[in-house]
């Protein structure tokens, strides 16, 4: 990744990260809720 542009990749890779770490939570959620 070109030096340039790093900062509009960081700003991604944590829009990508938090994305992810949202679809974990609900899906553990439901997870929880289905088995319990």
């Amino acid at each position: 990744m070109a030096s340039s542009r790093s900062d509009a990749g960081n700003v991604s890779n944590m829009a990508v990260y938090s994305s992810i770490a949202v679809f974990l939570a609900v899906f553990w959620l439901t997870v929880a809720l289905l088995v319990f």
